[in-house]
């Protein structure tokens, strides 16, 4: 592992690790992306290493564990969000490149990078902003406007707030689970999974009255109205606010509540509006009100943009002959897969229609799994994004697209008691089609997501 510090100009400090394999190499470069508040780990880079490629990450320059990175004595560290953003990414893939050519005596034959969440954010920002950079790209579960999504995940608290109504988790969860069990069927196999969260006809005032056998509680019509208003999300001008999680999502990190029965904000949300809207280390809960949440959610969204946001012009990439693969399971529970949909319709928008960004952009809509690619769904992860485990392999997904040409027409997972199951790209969705649930060719695709995603979308204008 050999471990240099790059200096851009800026007085900022870039950490890049470069793993190199023990063996022969193949003639592949590997960039990955962070997660969180941070850039990549010394150990992405190994793992691909350990696979005979040449692995890269770097710390985006920071090794700090919270958003005060961004907090400059009252003020927005222009530079460190720029770093953190994107720009380090690239500085570690021109350091690391001329590096690797200097010790193998070649350059890379095929260059890809892969990142989730903000690495996924990471992998946009490649994509978009150095599309001569690599071959091809995955993106997966983007955290890509997170100067919006993040402050806007203060909603659910925010509403219980006003209506003075704090429920426990276990109220989502009875509600959920309800909705879950009348929602299942309609795809014609009964498996926990609902394949279209943005098509629910479920009236959750239908379970009012009625009582969780788990905790012996009554769901009350002042739980209903609560719950129907945060699955809702903030109306805004007409429409709504941003995106919010699909009502199948486990609510555990963004409705919990302190030990002393007060709301409770999910940490990386508390962290961005104290740090890089509100600019304030001591702002609380306490302070937010509907207005001043929706004054703040605009705020950072203009604040934060460059650093945050996501332009929906490829034209580049496609020139530079880039490929771009992208997922977002529809239970995501930390980024709403609402943002991620919308991200590729304004692409097709802008790039000549889906006919033609379908050459080089692909997005699979993953029903049934979190931000973690786990739940009733596909297994994806594992515990170990980016191995094979399960059947899925990122990365080789890329080299078949751009080595030999084969794009990915579908994706294959399996898991124990899920069968083998395809996956189709966006607006397709996977049906059943009847047969033994275990074989592949029980399914087949539908367009389930062309007449009912997101029947009230954004208000705010894309940038």
């Amino acid at each position: 592992m050999v471990t240099s510090e790059v200096y851009p100009g800026d007085g900022d400090t870039i950490t890049v690790w470069i793993g190199l394999p023990a063996g022969d190499w193949d003639g592949r470069f590997v960039g990955t992306g962070g997660s969180g508040f941070y850039g990549g780990k010394e150990s992405s880079a190994e793992k691909w290493a350990k696979k005979g490629m040449v692995g890269v990450a770097c710390n985006c320059g920071h090794d700090v564990k919270d958003w005060s990175f961004l907090y400059d004595n009252g003020s927005l560290n222009e530079v460190q969000l720029r770093d953190f953003g994107h720009y380090a990414l690239h500085v570690m893939t021109v350091y690391a490149k001329q590096y690797v050519t200097d010790f193998y005596g070649r350059k890379p034959a095929h260059c890809y990078f892969t990142g989730s969440s903000t690495g996924g954010r990471h992998a946009l920002q490649v994509a978009q902003k150095y599309p001569g950079d690599y071959d091809a790209v995955f993106c997966g579960c983007p955290a890509w406007h997170n100067d919006l999504y993040v402050p806007a995940r203060a909603w659910a608290q925010v509403v219980m707030k006003e209506e003075d109504h704090l429920m426990p988790l276990t109220k989502f969860d009875y509600a959920r689970k309800a909705l879950i069990a009348f929602e299942d069927p309609k795809d014609g196999l009964t498996d926990g999974i609902v394949n279209n969260p943005f098509d629910c006809s479920f009236d959750i005032c239908s379970i009012v009255g009625t009582v969780d056998p788990a905790t012996g509680d009554e769901f009350t019509a002042e739980d209903a109205h609560v719950i129907r208003r945060i699955w809702d999300g903030c109306p805004y001008e007409g429409g709504k606010l941003w995106y919010y999680f699909t009502p199948t999502t486990d609510f555990h990190k963004v409705a919990s509540s302190n030990e002393d029965g007060t709301g409770k904000l999910e940490g990386t949300t508390l962290g961005m509006l104290r740090y890089s809207v509100e600019c304030n280390p001591e702002f609380c809960l306490d302070s937010l009100n509907v207005q001043r949440y929706i004054d703040d959610v605009l705020k950072s969204g203009s604040t934060l943009e460059d650093g945050m946001s996501a332009t929906a012009d490829l034209k580049p990439l496609h020139k530079a002959g880039g490929k771009l693969l992208i997922m977002h399971g529809l239970d995501d529970d930390m980024v709403p897969p609402g943002g991620t949909i919308r991200y590729f319709e304004e692409v097709c928008k802008a790039c000549g229609g889906y006919d033609a960004v379908s050459e080089y952009v692909k997005l699979y809509l993953i029903p049934g799994i979190n931000h973690s690619f786990k739940g009733p769904g596909a297994n994806l992860r594992g515990g170990k994004w980016g191995s094979e485990l399960d059947g899925f392999d990122e990365v080789g997904y890329l080299i078949d697209w751009v080595e030999n040409g084969v794009e990915p027409e579908t994706i294959l997972f399996s898991k124990p008691g899920f069968g083998c199951r395809p996956f189709f790209p966006y607006p397709m969705a996977t049906g059943y089609l009847g047969g033994d649930v275990e074989n592949s060719e029980s399914f087949g695709p539908t367009d389930a997501f062309k007449e009912s995603y997101l029947k009230e979308s954004s208000s705010v204008s894309w940038r």
